[in-house]
C-alpha cells in the first residue's frame, strides 16, 4: 500500500479507541475535530500542522502534530485529568521516552508530547456551564514505505 497522510490521522484514533481504560473514562467516543451532538465525556483529535521533509524526489518523512483532549462537561477535573494520563501514556509512552503506532503504508511511527494543554470555556448555551479540556499536543515522525 502507498502511504497516505491520512492513515497517520485512523492510526492514531485507532489507538485511542482500541484502550479500554480510556474509553472507560470517556464512554461518549473518540472524535475527530468535533464530538457528535449530546455528548459529554469524549475524547479530540485535531490536526494542528503537517510537515514533509523531501528527499530524493520522495518523502523522507512527515511529521504530523496533533491535539489529543479529553473533553467533560462539568465543573469537576477528576475524568479529565485521569484521561489526559492515559492518553499520555499511549503517545508519549509509560515512562515519556515516546510512543509508538503503527500507521498502513508507514514504518512504525514515533510519537511524543510536545506541550501539555488544559482549559476551561464557558459553554454556549448556558454560560455558568464549563466544559474541561485536557490532554496536550503530540507530534509524530512517520517514515512513509
Amino acid at each position: 500500500m502507498a502511504s497516505f497522510s491520512g492513515e497517520v490521522d485512523d492510526s492514531i484514533v485507532a489507538k485511542l479507541l482500541a484502550d479500554a481504560p480510556l474509553t472507560a473514562l470517556m464512554p461518549d467516543g473518540i472524535y475527530y475535530d468535533i464530538a457528535k451532538s449530546g455528548k459529554t465525556r469524549f475524547v479530540i483529535v485535531k490536526l494542528m500542522s503537517h510537515t514533509v521533509t523531501r528527499m530524493f524526489n520522495g518523502r523522507a518523512y512527515e511529521a504530523p502534530v496533533y491535539l489529543v483532549k479529553a473533553v467533560e462537561f462539568g465543573t469537576g477535573t477528576v475524568n479529565t485529568k485521569a484521561a489526559a494520563a492515559r492518553i499520555d501514556v499511549l503517545l508519549d509512552g509509560p515512562n515519556g521516552e515516546g510512543g509508538t503506532v503503527t500507521v498502513a503504508g508507514y514504518g512504525v511511527a514515533q510519537t511524543g508530547l510536545e506541550e501539555y494543554v488544559r482549559y476551561a470555556e464557558a459553554d454556549p448555551a448556558n454560560a455558568d456551564a464549563r466544559w474541561q479540556h485536557r490532554g496536550g499536543m503530540y507530534a509524530v515522525m512517520a517514515v512513509p514505505q
